[in-house]
């Protein structure tokens, strides 16, 4: 795949284009990501989730999406418009019509979206690690690693190395845990919830909200069907792992695409998940959509 960071092949080249498999730190699917100038460590000790490149002839530059800041794809500003949605139809619902019930839940449901998301941002910002700290640490690795192949280095030293680079304490080790354990959490929750959001205004019948009929969502559809709710159905994907992304979580994985030229982090594309961040964002922006041209 043109653009993506090499990977070191068996013959001890770099080929082009090839995915890179992480690995799990902490049993939820920790995936780490490095350069074509790191990949000849031992896997089980690269250092954290952020991304190392290589300026042509320069110093090694750390690039960390900015997951909290960047994606923070708010539900809020559809309150305001489902409103005046449910005040333009409300007029021709009978005082028992379940729909006004589940007019509420609607905007019960986009507000628990947002609170799900913020608590998800909060946990994203404890996986990635102080950026200072890492651009330290990688820099050491790299250098590590290019005294180890130029031969200025013995194996045991490179080891030795590693094992002391790569120490962290009890405490460091189960606030990284229980973070993981909050980003799955919540990404799953955000499926889940965001389905009954769609299921409630795609309903048929008397629980029809006019112009939700055809409501797609696919990215929400698919993550929740395939991946949480009914995997034995499809591709029997029982996987309990997770990978951060530019695109925000991804489950059910553990091999991604790092671009080099952007260097954005991105699922494979064979990945049912395209990233939370992606199909929130796909959901959000689809429901907009048919408010206004209902509304129209």
């Amino acid at each position: 795949m043109a653009g993506d960071v090499p990977r070191r092949s068996r013959k001890g080249r770099y080929d082009k284009g090839e995915k890179y498999k992480g690995y799990d730190s902490s049993g939820l699917g920790h995936s780490l990501l490095l350069s074509e100038r790191d990949m000849s460590m031992p896997r089980s000790n690269k250092p954290s989730n952020d991304i190392l490149s290589r300026k042509k002839g320069g110093s090694p530059e750390l690039v960390t999406p900015s997951l909290a800041s960047v994606h923070r794809i708010m539900f809020k500003n559809l309150v305001e418009l489902w409103k005046q949605y449910t005040e333009r139809f409300a007029q021709t619902w009978a005082a028992d019509d379940p729909r006004r019930e589940l007019s509420s839940e609607v905007q019960n449901r986009l507000g628990q979206l947002d609170i799900l998301l913020h608590y998800l941002n909060k946990a994203l910002r404890l996986v990635p690690g102080d950026a200072e700290e890492v651009r330290r640490k990688a820099e050491l690795f790299m250098q590590a690693a290019e005294q180890f192949r130029s031969g200025d280095m013995t194996a045991e030293k490179y080891e030795e190395f590693l094992r002391d680079a790569t120490a962290k304490s009890p405490e460091q080790l189960r606030a990284e845990v229980r973070a993981w354990e909050e980003v799955v959490l919540f990404t799953e929750a955000f499926y889940f919830f965001a389905w009954r959001l769609v299921e409630v205004l795609t309903g048929s019948g008397a629980f029809a909200f006019d112009g939700f009929s055809k409501l797609e969502a696919r990215g929400i559809r698919i993550v929740r069907n395939h991946l949480l709710q009914h995997p034995e159905k499809y591709k029997k994907n029982f996987q309990q792992s997770l990978v951060v992304t530019s695109n925000g979580p991804v489950l059910k994985t553990m091999t991604v695409v790092v671009r080099s030229d952007t260097g954005k982090v991105e699922p494979e594309a064979e990945s049912v998940d395209r990233g939370l961040f992606v199909n929130a964002l796909e959901l959000h922006d689809e429901i907009k959509e048919r408010i206004r041209k209902t509304l129209e």
